[in-house]
């Protein structure tokens, strides 16, 4: 008899454990999902910079070639010439 009450209470321990696993796997299944989203989520808006700072490097090089094409020509037809750039653009033109 007492042996029959011991291996029914290490049966419901045993149980128990088993339950509580698996409980842990679920939480840590749940926790993996939601992190991975947030990953998902990272690296859309990594993309999303990306390409804004791909569009602002374009806009840069446009505003650099109407500022040479100025200088080039001596007329301000591409743009104005701001002194600073110009100082620049002709160092950059006599290293050139």
């Amino acid at each position: 008899m007492a042996f029959a009450v011991i291996l029914a209470a290490w049966g419901l321990f045993y149980i128990k454990g088993k339950i509580q696993a698996s409980e842990r796997e679920e939480c840590n299944a749940e926790h993996l999902r939601a992190e991975n989203e947030v990953l998902k989520a990272n690296i859309e808006q990594m993309r999303l910079y990306s390409e804004f700072l791909a569009q602002k490097q374009s806009e840069k090089d446009q505003f650099i070639q109407n500022q040479k094409k100025a200088l080039k020509n001596g007329n301000e037809e591409d743009g104005p010439v701001y002194p600073v750039l110009r100082n620049t653009l002709e160092r950059l033109r006599d290293i050139e």
